[in-house]
């Protein structure tokens, strides 16, 4: 399994982009911050949604020996493009806290 901290490394990686790509270390509000993590969220949801149906076409497919290699590649990249949407979703998450003050 991968370790956590490899992942959090991907996170800052992806954070240093985001916030080098729009010249900003913070969201500008909270709603800011909100729409973009929701938007990131949604897109990641889509992904997912994606692989599940995939996947139990997939399943059918095996039932009736018609099986394929090639739908789990497709299974795998969409897979891989949910992660890099939960990157993100994390990435946001990050950027959100360093402009929230603490009550």
């Amino acid at each position: 399994m991968t370790d956590i901290s490899e992942i959090k490394k991907l996170i800052n990686k992806e954070l240093d982009a985001m916030c080098e790509k729009h010249n900003q270390q913070k969201f500008n509000s909270l709603h800011e911050a909100y729409a973009v993590t929701k938007e990131e969220v949604e897109e990641a949801d889509d992904d997912l949604q994606c692989v599940k149906i995939r996947l139990q076409n997939e399943w059918e497919n095996i039932k009736r020996d018609d099986y394929t290699s090639q739908m789990f590649v497709k299974i795998r990249e969409k897979s891989i493009e949910c992660i890099q949407e939960l990157i993100q979703v994390s990435a946001c998450c990050s950027k959100t806290l360093r402009g929230v003050e603490t009550k």
